[in-house]
């Protein structure tokens, strides 16, 4: 009885570490998604600053918006100590 209450047990936990590591998987899969698409948008911002001798000020707010979201996301994940 006791075996069967641990192999039980053992079995409950090891499916919540597989919903854990699929529930972390899709996380890692929307986080790179949303970085594709924020660097997307700033290459399209950049594309557009290059292009234009004087940047409109609701361009220059773009970039400048876009800059905290890209240190946020950057921060996620600390850069490695050399």
């Amino acid at each position: 009885m006791k075996d069967k209450l641990i192999t039980w047990l053992l079995l409950r936990i090891l499916n919540k570490l597989e919903i854990i590591m699929v529930t972390q998987a899709d996380e890692v899969l929307a986080l790179q998604a949303l970085a594709a698409q924020l660097s997307k948008a700033l290459t399209e911002i950049m594309n557009a600053l290059s292009n234009q001798p004087n940047a409109t000020p609701e361009l220059v707010q773009a970039v400048d918006a876009l800059k905290p979201i890209a240190q946020a996301l950057d921060d996620l994940n600390p850069d490695p100590v050399v």
